[in-house]
């Protein structure tokens, strides 16, 4: 109960953080999905979901993510967690495609860092 209660209170002052870092709060479903809470965001465009996403990278335990790999890999999905978002089902293979994702995760990643939000080492 104890463990719970502490885990809530690093959240919260975790997404502080990260609503004053981005200018604008976070959704309810956005701060769930970051948690792990639900796996599943809106479907509509602009909901947020790209950002959500990143954000639950960035935040993810785990050895360094290498995103330089990641792009290296022509013709291959991206591997790095599951996810639907931006048109991932039309473009997921497409270099374009990785490269964008590629840039909005180091955007929130760099916005994260300068924050002082802990972050998981990712390798761009």
């Amino acid at each position: 109960m104890l463990k719970k209660l502490w885990k809530r209170i690093k959240e919260r002052r975790t997404i502080r953080k990260i609503n004053k870092a981005f200018g604008f709060p976070l959704r309810e479903y956005q701060i769930e999905y970051i948690f792990g809470r639900i796996n599943f965001l809106p479907s509509n465009r602009q909901s947020g979901r790209t950002l959500a996403h990143c954000i639950r990278l960035c935040l993810s335990e785990g050895p360094p993510l290498d995103i330089k790999e990641e792009l290296r890999k022509s013709g291959q999905p991206l591997t790095l967690e599951p996810y639907r978002g931006a048109e991932f089902e039309t473009h997921y293979n497409s270099p374009h495609y990785k490269k964008w994702f590629a840039e909005e995760l180091r955007r929130v990643y760099t916005t994260l860092k300068k924050s002082r939000v802990k972050v998981r080492t990712i390798i761009f």
